[in-house]
């Protein structure tokens, strides 16, 4: 598939650019760049991969392969999740990979998360190409998947718990907030007119020129730096 926007990664500014990036003008800003960028990405997305599938790879085959918790490779991490250890199976971190739901009653399992929910996109994702982009899908226990819902991300108070704001908007958790902000990112880079990241988070956006990105998802990033885990994520889609 693709691969994802690493220029947003901080260690950018000391290390060496890889040769993906090679027909890729760093001295470029703005609009500049992230066209640049759109160009990159869109062109080097070969394989697009159906939502569900009999018989050939799918969404799930991928969700099985990106998501493995890599302390313990029988269960997928879920996304907002924090807590393995007490009674509520909601806010588990991880569970065992086979307890995916395919049917309509889903609790104790998992289920798929758009990130960028379908909903919000300009058109709606649906389920192909940008509804399908694995990138932004993540393994979510079912019933904190239906608590998001599509709610706006929004800071909150810097704890690990997923929580709904008192706006009614959506905080993902300490631990999960850097990789939200870089999978935004990544929809609006790869779909620069569908997936625009002031419809799906609120706040200011004093950080950007032109209004188009909310300063939560910049601060997110800033905070909550790449793990190994989303590198090891991505290079799995890449291959």
């Amino acid at each position: 598939m693709i691969r994802i926007i690493t220029f947003l990664f901080p260690f950018f500014c000391f290390a060496q650019i890889p040769a993906y990036y090679s027909t890729i003008d760093f001295t470029q800003t703005g609009d500049n760049l992230k066209n640049q960028l759109t160009t990159l990405v869109t062109n080097t997305h070969t394989t697009n991969l159906p939502y569900t599938a009999t018989g050939t790879t799918d969404t799930w085959d991928a969700l099985y392969q990106t998501d493995l918790n890599p302390n313990n490779t029988s269960n997928v991490l879920l996304v907002y999740g924090w807590n393995d250890t007490d009674s509520d199976i909601t806010n588990d971190l991880s569970r065992d990979k086979t307890f995916s739901c395919h049917t309509s009653s889903c609790n104790g399992l998992w289920v798929r998360e758009h990130v960028f929910p379908r909903s919000l996109g300009t058109p709606n994702l649906g389920f192909e190409f940008a509804g399908a982009d694995a990138h932004h899908l993540r393994s979510i226990d079912s019933q904190r998947n239906n608590s998001r819902s599509n709610r706006l991300f929004e800071e909150g108070s810097g704890v690990d718990m997923s929580y709904i704001t008192s706006a009614g908007n959506w905080y993902p958790g300490n631990q999960w907030k850097g990789d939200i902000a870089r999978m935004i990112m990544y929809m609006y880079v790869r779909y620069p007119s569908q997936c625009l990241p002031i419809n799906v988070g609120v706040g200011s956006v004093s950080y950007s020129a032109f209004g188009d990105m909310p300063n939560v998802f910049l601060d997110w990033n800033a905070q909550d730096p790449v793990s190994q885990y989303e590198i090891n994520r991505n290079n799995i889609l890449t291959y």
